[in-house]
C-alpha cells in the first residue's frame, strides 16, 4: 500500500452568490431536463430553462452591479448614469436569452443542462450557492495578486488602470462561459446568431465601458472596500 496520500486538486473559479430560491430553481428545471424522453416535447421544458437562465441572469446583476453598488455608493448623477446603461445591458441580455432557447432539440437542451450543471456550485462549509465558472491559473494569480496590493496600498488608486484591466478580462472570460460556450453547443440560424452576437457584443462594450467610468471615480477607501467583496467571489472547486 502506497504511503501516499490522496490529494485533491482543485481549479480556482469566479463567480456570483445566488439565492437558495434561485439555486433550488435552476436545480428543478435540470432535472425536468434530464427526467424528459428523447421524442418528448421541448417547448415548455425550454421556457422554463430560459425563465430559469433569466433567474440567473437577474442574480448576476445583483453581484455583478448593484451589491457593488451598495457597498461602495456611487455619486447620485454617476450612479443615475450607471443604472441607464445597465438597463440598457438587461434588454439586450433578455433579447439574447428569448432568441436563445427558441426552437431547441432535447439533445440540445440535454448538453446545455448538462454545462449549467458545472457552473452551479454548492459550498457546504459556508451553506451558500454560486454560479461560477473556471478561470486560468493566470487570471486567478493575477486578481489575487491585485486584490492584496489593493488591500495593503495606502494608496491603491496608483494601480487604476491595472484594477480596470484585470475587471475588464473577467468581464471577457464571463462573457466566453455565459455566451459563447453554451452557444457553440446548439443550432442556430445565421440572422438570429449574427443579432445575438452583435447584442452580446454591445453588452461587452456597454460593461467594459462602465467599469473604467465608474472604477476610476472611486477613492483609496472605496477600492478597499470593493477589493473584498470581489475577493469573496473567487473560488476553488474540486476536481
Amino acid at each position: 500500500m502506497s504511503g501516499t496520500a490522496n490529494t485533491v486538486k482543485t481549479s480556482p473559479h469566479w463567480g456570483f452568490e445566488l439565492k437558495q430560491a434561485t439555486y433550488d430553481e435552476a436545480c428543478r428545471v435540470l432535472e425536468n431536463i434530464r427526467k424528459a424522453g428523447a421524442h418528448e416535447p421541448v417547448d415548455q421544458l425550454a421556457r422554463e430553462a430560459g425563465q430559469a437562465v433569466t433567474l440567473l441572469t437577474e442574480a448576476g446583476f445583483q453581484g455583478y452591479y448593484h451589491r457593488p453598488t451598495e457597498i461602495v455608493p456611487l455619486p447620485a448623477m454617476a450612479k443615475k448614469t450607471a443604472d441607464t446603461g445597465i438597463r440598457g445591458i438587461e434588454k439586450a441580455i433578455g433579447f439574447v436569452i428569448g432568441q436563445f432557447f427558441k426552437k431547441r432539440t432535447a439533445d440540445e437542451l440535454s448538453q446545455l443542462a448538462d454545462y449549467l450543471e458545472t457552473m452551479l456550485h454548492h459550498n457546504y462549509e459556508a451553506k451558500s450557492h454560486h454560479l461560477v465558472f473556471p478561470i486560468s491559473d493566470d487570471l486567478h494569480e493575477r486578481a489575487l495578486t491585485l486584490i492584496s496590493k489593493v488591500q495593503n496600498d495606502p494608496h491603491p488608486r496608483a494601480s487604476l488602470d491595472l484594477i480596470v484591466a484585470t475587471l475588464s478580462e473577467l468581464v471577457t472570460e464571463s462573457i466566453d462561459a455565459y455566451y459563447l460556450q453554451p452557444t457553440a453547443m446548439v443550432s442556430i440560424g445565421s440572422i438570429t446568431r449574427k443579432t445575438a452576437d452583435m447584442s452580446v457584443k454591445g453588452v461587452g462594450s456597454g460593461v467594459r465601458g462602465l467599469i473604467d467610468k465608474l472604477v476610476r471615480q472611486l477613492t483609496d477607501e472605496q477600492l478597499k472596500a470593493l477589493s473584498y467583496y470581489l475577493e469573496s467571489m473567487i473560488h476553488d472547486r474540486s476536481l
